[in-house]
């Protein structure tokens, strides 16, 4: 895998790309108010029960969400499959609970983990160069 590096300014364009057409808009303010507010209604928006992937059995450690995000069903999926906190098809959207903050999306490890399965960074099959 070394050779699809996440520094390659060509791969971070195609990651770039990805996150652009599958990744919508910050929900964190939104979601979290849902997630508060949860207990105060009888018919709350979500819940804790909506959210998939937030506690590892193997660690025994709960994810740490910082950012909330709408992104596409498919995307969900993928994020999903790699083990990324999810909420799932609410009002039919989904939102993915980012456990990093503080740089690009598309210089997350699982964007590029999806990147490659895809096969399009730079030199693969279906590149996006």
């Amino acid at each position: 895998m070394a050779r699809y590096d996440i520094v390659d300014g060509v791969n971070q364009r195609i990651t770039q790309k990805l996150v652009e057409r599958e990744v919508y808009c910050c929900m964190t303010y939104e979601v979290e108010y849902m997630l508060r507010t949860q207990y105060n209604t009888k018919d709350p928006l979500i819940t804790d029960d909506d959210v998939q992937n937030v506690y590892d059995e193997e660690t025994d450690t709960y994810a740490e969400v910082f950012e909330w995000w709408a992104v596409s069903d498919w995307f969900g999926e993928k994020l999903k499959e790699k083990g990324e906190v999810i909420i799932d098809n609410i009002w039919g959207k989904t939102y993915w609970g980012r456990c990093t903050t503080g740089q690009s999306i598309c210089i997350d490890g699982v964007i590029f983990d999806i990147a490659y399965d895809m096969g399009i960074l730079k030199g693969m099959e279906h590149s996006w160069e």
